[in-house]
């Protein structure tokens, strides 16, 4: 005779996934613990009386995810049935979708998936949910909150998963960029041109100013003296604005990903783009007739010429310049001439043209002849009652002068001159 009912049987979750205590399970399967031997069971799943199903071996399986309260008793061999033993459980076979990661701040372009920040965003988790990620593929790291940081300078490909309450891991979400957080070197900054500028004069009259060193896909800005505001720059070259006189400029370069160089590069230089006037050429000497420009002097003085300007000239239309030297020309050959001359200042201004008309004449005048006006008397003797002394020969314009003793000379006028005193 046995009138002693056994113990209820002790029902439990196979294996309570991902948190061994919360009653929520990726695993269909509930073991039927503290069965005796010989004893029948049976479990309701519904709650009704009529739901009561003949349990097998020491296990039963759930077929539908949701959420269930399952009761189990067991028969023994004298027919005395236990108390009836309750699980709470739930069951969850659905995977939670594959979070997505991006960029906290994608620096200076916002779409080019290259910063200098670190930070990698984690969205799309479910509530409760445990999260992890692999920066190579194969190592994964538990994450905590909504966010992780990645150091060192390289590529990367990150990977990241989720797996929800019951122990069901997500897809795959990735996600691949370049962290930068190397600042960009220096610019090179040059004064375009200037034909006259030099390395250590820094005169210009070109507002252009030349960037170069700049890294591929950096933006680059600049100020100007005085300025506490950046402006952007565009192209690899920069205009200078403004009057005529001493420029300062600073420039600096932000590489794609956001670094800016540490400090910023800068030039200082004049810019002149007034032209000199135009030099003024003479003659070193006008010979005889200071105002008619003729002379037998070779020398043409050039005057005016700037400090440190270079100057050019051309005689009679020439197609080329010729390079001027000092402060004067020599012609070698007479001739009527017309002379073109400029000058250029250390900016590279050019003057106007200044002209100058003038005629070399370096041949001695033939010699003039003298004769008696009258040799009276006999007409060959030279011995003449008449003073007056014709002198021909003389070329027009020429002046002309004599000589009673061979020392001392007298300006003559017209075509003769009378001598005195026998």
């Amino acid at each position: 005779l046995d009138t002693t009912a056994p113990e209820g049987p002790s029902p439990s979750l196979s294996l309570d996934t991902n948190n061994g205590s919360d009653g929520i399970t990726s695993s269909a399967t509930i073991n039927i613990n503290h069965l005796e031997s010989g004893a029948t069971w049976e479990y309701n799943l519904t709650g009704d009386e009529s739901g009561w199903v003949s349990g097998s071996g020491s296990s039963l399986r759930v077929d539908e995810d949701g959420s269930y309260t399952l009761q189990v008793r067991q028969t023994d061999q004298a027919g005395n049935v236990s108390e009836t033993e309750s699980l709470s459980f739930t069951l969850d076979t659905v995977a939670p979708e594959g979070p997505a990661l991006s960029l906290a701040i994608d620096t200076n372009n916002s779409s080019d998936k290259i910063t200098s920040n670190g930070t990698i965003n984690v969205s799309g988790l479910e509530s409760d949910a445990v999260w992890e990620y692999s920066l190579n593929g194969s190592t994964w790291a538990d994450g905590s909150g909504s966010s992780f940081s990645v150091k060192g300078d390289a590529q990367y490909n990150l990977q990241v998963r989720q797996s929800d309450t019951a122990g069901n891991v997500s897809t795959t979400g990735s996600l691949s960029f370049t962290l930068d957080t190397t600042k960009p070197s220096s610019v090179s900054i040059a004064l375009e041109s200037g034909a006259a500028l030099t390395s250590s004069s820094f005169i210009t009259n070109d507002r252009t100013i030349l960037i170069s060193g700049l890294e591929s896909g950096a933006t680059w800005e600049y100020r100007g003296t005085g300025a506490s505001n950046w402006t952007v720059g565009s192209g690899s070259s920069l205009e200078i604005s403004g009057d005529d006189g001493e420029k300062y400029v600073q420039i600096r370069q932000t590489d794609k990903a956001g670094n800016v160089q540490d400090f910023w590069d800068d030039i200082t230089f004049t810019l002149d783009t007034t032209a000199p006037e135009g030099p003024s050429p003479s003659l070193s000497l006008d010979t005889n007739d200071d105002s008619d420009g003729i002379t037998s002097s070779a020398t043409i003085n050039i005057n005016y010429l700037e400090s440190d300007a270079t100057w050019e000239y051309k005689l009679n239309g020439a197609s080329d310049w010729s390079a001027g030297t000092g402060t004067s020309i020599k012609v070698e050959q007479d001739g009527s001439y017309e002379l073109e001359v400029r000058q250029t200042d250390v900016a590279g201004n050019v003057s106007d043209i200044e002209t100058f008309s003038f005629t070399l004449d370096t041949a001695a005048p033939s010699a003039a002849s003298m004769s008696l006006a009258s040799d009276t008397g006999n007409s060959s003797d030279f011995l003449t009652s008449n003073g007056t002394i014709n002198v021909a020969g003389l070329e027009s314009d020429a002046v002309w002068e004599y000589s009673l003793n061979g020392s001392t000379w007298t300006d003559g006028s017209g075509s003769s001159f009378s001598v005195k005193g026998d």
